[in-house]
């Protein structure tokens, strides 16, 4: 997960750990417009989009997911960036 400013976080325990960090500083209730969907040549499909949360907005540049087995779509990776504060 590359969270810009905040770094690029690898592995499962790192991404919970910064996840956690915002949760802990009061930042929820995140909401996407401009959603747009493509077909990814490595499968599945990648999301960008803007979002906004009660305490900052940004891009997100790049969410890839995959349908997996089960038929769960599951995130591959995440590209996003915190743009300005609310």
């Amino acid at each position: 997960m590359e969270a810009k400013p905040l770094g690029t976080f690898k592995g499962r325990e790192a991404i919970q750990q910064c996840w956690q960090s915002i949760i802990e500083q009061g930042f929820a209730d995140v909401e996407y417009s401009h959603v747009t969907w493509e077909p990814s040549k490595d499968g599945g499909f990648i999301l960008t989009s803007s979002w906004v949360m009660n305490k900052a907005f940004g891009v997100v540049h790049r969410e890839h997911w995959l349908v997996e087995q089960d038929g769960k779509a599951r995130l591959q990776s995440d590209s996003f960036e915190i743009q300005g504060e609310r």
